[in-house]
């Protein structure tokens, strides 16, 4: 066993993304610094070559690559009419419209 590859959880036998193995405690950051673009040389090879051949690992920078991109094509702000509603104080009407967000 490899003493570098440790594990916050045990692997599931699921193919269900959400039950995938967890990442290895050490790679989490240098996964998240990789994903977003952060890293640069041997910390961002090492990063991409571990996620590669590590199960667990290269879910959880899939699912990390994923989230940023729908955070990148997310609506960062309201409509300036939704807005104009906020402000005269209909966030009532707007939250049953929209119950999860903007």
């Amino acid at each position: 066993m490899n003493p570098f590859h440790t594990r916050t959880s045990q692997p599931h036998a699921a193919s269900d993304p959400a039950m995938d193995p967890a990442p290895c405690r050490h790679m989490e950051s240098l996964l998240q610094s990789a994903a977003d673009g952060s890293s640069r040389g041997w910390r961002r090879w090492y990063a991409l070559a571990h996620a590669a051949r590590c199960k667990g690992c290269g879910n959880f920078l899939q699912r990390l690559r994923l989230t940023l991109r729908y955070l990148a094509t997310a609506r960062k702000e309201p409509s300036d009419a939704v807005r104009q509603r906020l402000i005269n104080g209909r966030w009532v009407e707007e939250d049953a419209k929209n119950p999860t967000g903007p």
